[in-house]
C-alpha cells in the first residue's frame, strides 16, 4: 500500500515532529493562522475577525484565525494614514498589532475616527473636482411629465 507519507518522501516515524509551528496568511480565505501545535483543534470565536483555537481535549490555545485581513489591513493603512505614517509593502507588521486592533474597542474607536478624518478629506477633494467641472444644464435632468 503507498500512502501519502511513502509517496511525499517523508519518513512516517519522522513526520509528526516535522510540524514547525508558523503565521501564514491564506489568500483564499483572507485569513491569518498561527497555530503551534500539530493536532487538530477546536474553535471559538471571539468576534467577527477573531477566532481562538484550542487544544482538542482541554482549553489551551493552541491558536489564532484573524479574518477578513485585507479589510484590517485597509483600515490600518488608514488609520496610519491620518497620522501621516504610510505603511508599504516592505513593512511589516507584529502579529500583537492586528490581533489588538481587530478585538479592542479602542482599536475600533481608532479607526473610526481616522475613517472620518479621511471621509472628511474625500470630501473636501469631492467639493474641489466639483467646482472644477462646471455647470451642466439643468434641462438634461428633466424628466418629462
Amino acid at each position: 500500500m503507498t500512502g501519502l507519507l511513502e509517496t511525499s518522501g517523508v519518513e512516517a516515524d519522522a513526520w509528526p515532529n516535522s510540524f514547525q509551528k508558523a503565521t501564514s496568511y491564506f489568500a483564499a480565505m483572507d485569513s491569518l493562522i498561527y497555530l503551534k501545535q500539530n493536532v487538530s483543534y477546536r474553535a471559538v470565536r471571539l468576534s467577527p475577525f477573531v477566532t481562538v483555537l484550542l487544544h482538542p481535549k482541554d482549553d489551551r490555545a493552541i491558536g489564532i484565525k484573524i479574518k477578513g485581513m485585507r479589510h484590517l489591513m485597509e483600515r490600518a493603512r488608514a488609520t496610519l494614514a491620518s497620522a501621516n505614517i504610510t505603511l508599504t509593502d516592505s513593512d511589516v507588521l507584529q502579529v500583537m498589532t492586528i490581533l489588538e486592533t481587530a478585538i479592542t474597542a479602542n482599536g475600533d474607536a481608532w479607526i473610526e475616527k481616522a475613517d472620518d478624518e479621511r471621509k472628511q478629506k474625500l470630501a473636501a477633494a469631492a467639493k474641489k473636482l466639483a467646482r472644477e467641472a462646471g455647470s451642466v444644464p439643468a434641462a438634461e435632468f428633466l424628466v418629462a411629465a
